[in-house]
């Protein structure tokens, strides 16, 4: 490394252009900016695009906004389940509430736009399980007596069933 860094600041001090970085050499964690190294010229990338052929990947769109960051892994993990690719954006702005504006949520996005349709599907399913157990009533378990909210399949206790359940 030290031998590029001699290069560099050799072809530097004798005005020969610099390295173009690629994104191989980005991807690979160099300090392009420490080094000095130059990126292509605006023109030429501007010839560059206007040749290239149309862009064919799908967009990504936003399928929700969570209530915190909890909420969206969850969704985010249950849309990984079913093979959906998403990334959550914005679960470390609320660190930033009081200085930021208080409206700030993870937001949920799927990274193929062709997928949407079935995440949506997903998300109301979701929606309504979670109202469902919401609105379960409590229960008490046969096993050890001890009271169960409704949202619970099992008895944390001992692991029993509700009563309604079999």
């Amino acid at each position: 490394m030290h031998a590029d860094l001699a290069l560099i600041a050799t072809r530097r001090a004798a005005g020969a252009p610099l390295p173009v970085i690629d994104r191989a050499d980005a991807e690979h964690g160099l300090n392009t900016a420490r080094l000095g190294w130059s990126h292509p010229d605006p023109a030429q990338r501007r010839a560059d695009t206007s040749t290239a052929r149309p862009r064919t990947e799908p967009d990504m769109q936003r399928l929700c906004e969570a209530a915190n960051r909890i909420e969206a892994q969850l969704l985010s993990d249950l849309l990984a389940r079913h093979r959906i690719d998403n990334r959550i954006f914005g679960d470390y702005l609320l660190g930033g509430i009081g200085e930021l504006p208080a409206d700030l949520c993870p937001s949920i996005w799927i990274i193929d736009d062709r997928d949407l349709p079935r995440a949506q599907t997903l998300l109301e399913a979701h929606l309504a399980d979670r109202a469902a157990r919401a609105a379960a009533r409590s229960w008490v378990c046969r096993g050890c007596g001890e009271l169960i909210d409704g949202g619970f399949d099992l008895c944390w206790h001992c692991g029993a069933e509700p009563p309604h359940a079999t």
